[in-house]
């Protein structure tokens, strides 16, 4: 940590007078907003595999209107995600949903008994209901009212990683609570501000400020990327490459994706002002883990 003091600094200081934005804020550049995944109460209730999925549409087709993909922190990682085909029931308590407007899916929650009451209060067998909230029986213990958001291309990354794994998903994509999500209102700053948080500089950086767990992995909570410095320049992309925000002439083409990565990271050591003795210790750092 000593060798990179300097280096923090540096990078810290591109947001660190009072008032300059970071991440994941309304006045950030760009713009962005942090979520956390759902809390369901009782996964094994709410998020169901795939021949379920299917069982209750062929039940009831209406069931598919609420029925979400949805990923795990253990499906998020860099630049990827991997869905293993599991479904989110999407009873939010925001989105006011009727459940005896779908019969297969109250039935299939019904047969979770009082675990899925929203009491708190203990049950046989040493069981014990979803705690005290004023929701009800069949709707998430969150009342998510950002609910839509999930609906927007997004960038996502687990509670728990060893490093940096921030990935990009432009499809429709439900989260539980050991995943963050990022949105933006623009794609292009969606793309450019992907490519500044996948780079060294952040993979690096990440790793100074994130708690450290037990077992040496690092908890990326919403407040640690929150802190992450963003320079107020950007990245544009298109069909053709890449530039920085405000650069004329042509973008620079990007032929082979590993030209790809080397370029991006240069292309974002630029926007951090590090020099190549800079870079070179950057280098240095991140192979040391």
């Amino acid at each position: 940590m000593a060798r990179g003091n300097g280096l923090l600094a540096k990078l810290g200081g591109v947001v660190g007078a009072k008032g300059r934005p970071a991440c994941g804020r309304a006045q950030s550049s760009p713009p962005s907003s942090i979520y956390r995944g759902l809390v369901t109460g009782l996964n094994k209730a709410f998020i169901i595999d795939n021949q379920t999925k299917e069982a209750l549409i062929r039940e009831d087709p209406r069931s598919a209107e609420i029925l979400k993909p949805v990923v795990r922190g253990r499906d998020v990682h860099p630049y990827r995600v991997d869905w293993d085909g599991l479904w989110l029931i999407a009873t939010f308590p925001a989105a006011g949903v009727n459940i005896d407007d779908y019969p297969a899916v109250r039935r299939w929650l019904s047969s979770f008994g009082k675990r899925l009451h929203q009491t708190g209060e203990k049950l046989p067998g040493g069981l014990r209901a979803r705690k005290k909230t004023q929701h009800d029986w069949w709707e998430l213990q969150d009342s998510c009212a950002y609910y839509a958001e999930f609906e927007k291309p997004k960038i996502l990354w687990p509670e728990i990683s060893d490093e940096a794994a921030f990935a990009l998903c432009r499809e429709q994509m439900f989260c539980n609570n050991k995943v963050y999500f990022l949105t933006v209102p623009s794609g292009d700053d969606l793309l450019s501000l992907f490519t500044v948080l996948s780079s060294d500089v952040i993979r690096w950086y990440g790793r100074q400020i994130t708690v450290t767990t037990g077992g040496g992995s690092h908890s990326w909570f919403k407040y640690s990327v929150e802190a992450f410095p963003i320079p107020q320049r950007g990245i544009e992309w298109s069909g053709a490459g890449l530039r920085r925000t405000g650069a004329t002439g042509p973008p620079n083409r990007v032929p082979r994706p590993a030209r790809a990565f080397a370029q991006r990271n240069a292309a974002v050591a630029e926007l951090y002002g590090l020099t190549s003795q800079d870079q070179t210790l950057l280098d240095s750092l991140n192979a040391s883990v």
